[in-house]
């Protein structure tokens, strides 16, 4: 395996988005900055449905990209329900599975379906000398989430060695980091949605954490060097009110930045009306 200094392996840029949760509004944005600076790759560790209410218009996007997309729990739900027909004469109690709290995938068409059945659960590969792989969540699982403040550097080089890869690449926890482990690194770019959120296990529960802007990340190979940055202005992440969150994403849709769908058809499924566009532009122009 070459090292990250080794000479006459030309440097590689790849982009990650990951949790969209159906934000084709950030996950347009965060394509264009990824292509301007010259991202060839694009890598994504999943979930790409529920929250907002464009899973047809993100599973096209990706395809469209080209974007190496595993499937992410919300995936799996989605199939799962799918698969499910219950019998309506029948009179025993049916049992909710984790896949009926969510209604991501209703909205999908037969050929999204399908595709979504096409993903794997992970994948690896070599980019630039280094050894790649993703995973949803961690190496085996799609729910158990790494989280940077419990994952010490024992943990940290079990994962690697059960990834097989140098640089694990995750999602699952809608939380940014970089985790070293010697010249191995683990990495999430934290979820690019706008409406989405970071979570912490409590007990037998799962609790809100607040609320991020939506994040997309970067990684120069063979370097290693990792950068996050948010989707909508292309800026690195600081604390955002949600007024300048929403702001910031009523600027991306008006710069055109989405380029999936019409801006009136964004408007009227995001339910933002004229007056809020018009409030919105007055803030920005003080």
């Amino acid at each position: 395996m070459s090292s990250a200094g080794s000479p006459g392996l030309a440097p590689v840029k790849v982009g990650i988005v990951s949790d969209i949760h159906g934000d084709i509004v950030a996950l347009d944005a965060a394509i264009g900055h990824l292509r301007r600076m010259g991202c060839a790759t694009i890598l994504c560790p999943g979930d790409l449905l529920d929250v907002e209410p464009f899973g047809e218009e993100v599973v096209q996007r990706i395809k469209a990209e080209g974007a190496v997309c595993i499937r992410g729990n919300h995936e799996r739900w989605a199939l799962e329900r799918r698969r499910r027909r219950p019998d309506p004469r029948s009179s025993a109690p049916s049992i909710v599975e984790p896949a009926d709290l969510f209604t991501g995938g209703a909205e999908l068409s037969h050929e999204a379906l399908a595709w979504l059945a096409t993903l794997p659960s992970h994948w690896s590969a070599e980019l630039a000398g280094v050894r790649m792989a993703m995973w949803h969540a961690r190496p085996g699982s799609d729910m158990e989430g790494i989280h940077a403040d419990s994952t010490g550097p024992a943990l940290r080089r079990r994962l690697l060695d059960d990834a097989r890869a140098d640089v694990l690449v995750v999602g699952h926890t809608h939380d940014s980091f970089e985790l070293k482990a010697g010249k191995g690194r683990i990495l999430n770019p934290g979820a690019c949605c706008s409406k989405t959120y970071s979570f912490r296990q409590s007990g037998a529960l799962v609790e809100s954490a607040g609320y991020r802007p939506a994040t997309f990340g970067l990684l120069e190979l063979p370097s290693k060097r990792f950068t996050v940055l948010c989707a909508l202005d292309g800026r690195e992440p600081g604390e955002l009110e949600d007024i300048r969150i929403a702001e910031s994403r009523m600027a991306a849709i008006e710069a055109g930045l989405v380029k999936t769908i019409p801006l009136e058809e964004v408007m009227r499924r995001l339910g933002i009306g004229r007056s809020q566009r018009t409030r919105s532009r007055r803030r920005r122009d003080r």
